[in-house]
């Protein structure tokens, strides 16, 4: 009885060398990690969004508060941000250039391919040094001190737009140091020599990456016989050194279990209080759990692109005739969590204020049933009655019935069509820390450990190098205004890279992944890009997803949901506007922290709930 008491007290008292709750969760599957790279898939997405942190956030109520800014002024065209005394997961504070490197070295420079650049062009001369007509040193982003970040701005007009662009996590920091690192994999040699080392990114890697937010990966193992990554508190993230604030204050679990297991496996998982929280819900169990789950709409459209460069898809009529037999309203039954897409743009992106929805004012731009005999007659009219292509997707099984609900579909319009559901996999890999000069004036690597585990993505890999006929993808919007989502498809504004394989008299740019280009598209998001007037902008954002929808490079499908399951014994677990989970304050009610070996010293036990 006396034992017993003693717990309860124990149990209820605070103890400082209490490092909180372990919490496992399921999340779906990601292998990349880097913030400029993965925001086109919603798994990584929710990943991406407990490591790092940008600038400002979106609250539930879709309104910017402070992220690693404290706080941030505007004078005309001039936004100031203050830097809150917060750091990497290193111990090591975050600087202002930290976004400078992140923003300027990264994103905008002419070589590195990222469409998210667009967050990034209503800032003075970013969009003529992305297409390499000046010097990135032109581009105002300015590191003013350790603490303070100067950005100009086009007009003054883009300051509330810059604020929320600022809360995507494409436009986190990232510290240099980190990238400097050279991963090499087992067949080192031979991937130098194809030029494949780009497979192997530092984002990858547990051992190299950093990160700002409240959690970091502290290990990656997707390949044993119970996968999972593990992520754990940031112990630095928002404490004040000074004040030696114990970082339970702001992160509360000490770890994140994400299982990287099958979707059908989670569910069992759940039911059985192995984990508390279900993010990607099986195919199988949608429709019973639906009535149980909690569903926040996503700011991504799960759409197809068309590779406008395949001679099939070369005629705006066969890219909308094959979007004209698909019955949307099917594929919405099939994910059940998801909605018919009637355009591009997500309901919960904004027009004009934050009380307007672009779909709202837009109205419909493609019907969500199907007219098969509409598709037919444009295929006749483009003299295009058969051919043989493959819907590229990855191995997820939502993607995958899709793409066979839409083969199905265009193969009755005479088509051969096959489903490439493409995975990832792994090598052993070797760290490069630098090089040597040897006694007899050779130079030879320097190395850290051999690690298991780098990934590579053969869907990404896919979208990089245009390697697909059509490619679904989790269109992103990235930005709750819509400019972001339409840009892209313009050549100018598409964050292509450049390419190098002609001389430097003659280097092009190379359009988006769709490789569409279109100079009157162009001139549309170029007009765009210089209106001040809110409402004239509005209209002309309107009729820019009418054009592109009427040259159809991209296929909507359907309006994506996070549909998740929370057990009753985690608590304090918060979704954003965005459709993303927040656990920083989440609670395992039943975690009780019972140091019994201070009460019996022989008792040897490892945890107590």
């Amino acid at each position: 009885m006396c034992l017993t008491m003693l717990l309860c007290i124990f149990a209820g008292c605070a103890n400082k060398n209490d490092p909180g709750a372990e919490v496992n969760i399921y999340l779906g599957k990601t292998t990349n990690f880097d913030p400029a790279m993965a925001y086109n898939d919603q798994d990584g997405q929710q990943f991406l969004s407990l490591i790092y942190e940008g600038l400002t956030k979106i609250d539930s109520n879709g309104k910017v508060v402070p992220g690693v800014a404290k706080s941030w002024t505007v004078k005309g065209n001039v936004v100031e941000f203050k830097l809150k005394e917060t750091r990497w997961s290193d111990g090591i504070y975050i600087a202002a250039k930290d976004f400078v490197y992140a923003w300027k070295t990264r994103i905008l420079d002419p070589e590195f391919e990222c469409d998210a650049a667009a967050l990034l062009y209503y800032v003075e001369n970013a969009v003529e040094a992305k297409n390499g007509d000046i010097s990135i040193d032109d581009v105002k982003i300015e590191a003013t001190g350790q603490n303070y970040l100067t950005v100009t701005l086009k007009d003054a007009c883009y300051v509330d737009e810059f604020l929320y662009n600022c809360a995507n996590v494409a436009l986190s920091p990232v510290r240099q140091d980190s990238l400097l690192k050279i991963v090499v994999h087992d067949n080192y040699y031979d991937a130098l020599l194809n030029n494949d080392l780009r497979n192997y990114s530092w984002a990858t890697l547990n051992s190299t990456l950093l990160a700002d937010g409240p959690f970091y990966v502290k290990k990656i193992d997707i390949h044993s016989r119970d996968p999972y990554i593990t992520l754990e508190r940031n112990k630095y993230y928002l404490t004040d050194e000074e004040k030696d604030e114990a970082p339970q204050k702001f992160v509360t679990p000490y770890r994140l279990v994400v299982n990287f297991v099958e979707p059908d496996a989670a569910i069992e998982n759940f039911n059985n209080g192995s984990i508390l929280y279900n993010g990607n819900i099986a195919l199988a169990s949608r429709e019973a759990l639906k009535s149980s789950a909690e569903i926040k709409d996503q700011a991504a459209t799960y759409s197809y692109y068309f590779n406008t460069e395949n001679p099939l898809f070369a005629d705006a009529r066969v890219r909308t005739a094959l979007s004209m037999a698909i019955d949307r309203n099917e594929i919405e039954k099939l994910v059940v969590f998801g909605k018919a897409a009637d355009g591009l743009i997500t309901p919960s992106t904004f027009l004009t204020g934050r009380k307007t929805s672009f779909r709202d004012k837009a109205g419909s731009v493609i019907k969500t049933t199907a007219d098969v005999d509409g598709a037919r007659e444009l295929l006749s009219q483009a003299g295009v009655r058969s051919g043989s292509f493959a819907i590229t997707v990855r191995d997820d099984e939502v993607s995958k019935a899709v793409a066979e609900y839409v083969a199905g579909v265009w193969r009755q319009l005479g088509f051969n069509v096959t489903v490439k559901a493409l995975g990832y996999t792994s090598n052993k890999y070797t760290v490069v820390t630098g090089t040597k000069t040897n006694d007899d004036g050779t130079r030879s690597i320097r190395t850290d450990d051999v690690y298991d585990n780098l990934v590579k993505d053969f869907y990404n890999e896919a979208l990089e190098d245009r390697n697909f006929d059509v490619l679904g993808i989790d269109y992103a919007m990235l930005s709750s205004d819509a400019f972001a989502a339409l840009a892209r498809f313009g050549v100018t504004y598409s964050g292509g890279a450049y390419d190098l394989s002609v001389s430097a008299e003659e280097f092009e740019k190379i359009p988006g992944a769709t490789h569409y280009a279109s100079s009157e598209y162009d001139a549309r998001i170029t007009a765009i890009l210089g209106e001040t007037d809110d409402a004239k902008r509005a209209d002309m954002l309107i009729e820019a997803e009418k054009a592109l929808l009427a040259d159809m490079p991209i296929v909507p499908l359907y309006y994506m949901q996070n549909a998740y399951l929370v057990s009753d014994n985690l608590k304090n677990v918060k979704v954003g506007y965005n459709g993303l989970t927040n656990f920083a304050k989440a609670k395992d009610s039943t975690y009780k922290y019972v140091p019994i070996e201070a009460i019996i010293p022989s008792t040897k036990l490892v945890s107590v709930k």
